[in-house]
């Protein structure tokens, strides 16, 4: 009986960590947001943030999906029920003509490791991409790979600042918009 008392009391510190986790992790949207609201940035000119009533920003809280990556290959990968809410990014958008550009940036990054072909998730670790769109209804195409970075979770005016440096130069090397 001992036992399952100890496993409860762990499961509800556990549960509240994640929780707290959770909410840091939006907070860091914010203050990426609120900066770049801030600076005024003369590259962004035309994007806007999609709004918060949107499902932007954060993963489903009920996400139940079939992954159809070449990576996966012969894997079972349809997954119960998860709360995907942790996952994070936010996303600037400008209409051009019928097309819809996107600058989407991450908070939490992918690495492949070609020494044993393992996939990570860095979590805390920032990262974009860019994507366009023609129809709403269709799925985005991307433009870009993902563009990983060392800046990492939390924020500071320092770390934002190189953020948007980077995201400004590879704008310009894609030549998007």
């Amino acid at each position: 009986m001992t036992d399952e008392k100890e496993t409860k009391k762990d499961s509800g510190n556990f549960t509240e960590a994640k929780k707290t986790y959770n909410t840091e992790r939006k907070k860091q949207r914010y203050i990426l947001k609120n900066f770049i609201d801030k600076q005024k940035y003369q590259f962004l000119n035309g994007f806007e943030f999609q709004t918060e009533n949107s499902k932007t920003g954060h993963g489903a809280t009920n996400y139940k999906g079939q992954c159809q990556h070449t990576f996966y290959q012969n894997i079972e990968t349809t997954i119960e029920e998860y709360d995907l809410s942790n996952w994070k990014w936010l996303t600037l958008e400008k209409t051009v003509g019928d097309m819809n550009y996107y600058i989407n940036v991450y908070f939490q990054s992918f690495d492949f490791d070609n020494k044993n072909g393992n996939v990570h998730v860095l979590f805390d670790r920032v990262s974009f991409d860019f994507s366009k769109q023609k129809d709403k209804n269709q799925k985005e195409e991307k433009i870009s790979a993902m563009f990983n970075t060392n800046i990492t979770l939390p924020l500071n005016k320092i770390s934002m600042g190189s953020l948007m440096e980077r995201i400004e130069e590879k704008l310009n090397d894609f030549k998007i918009i």
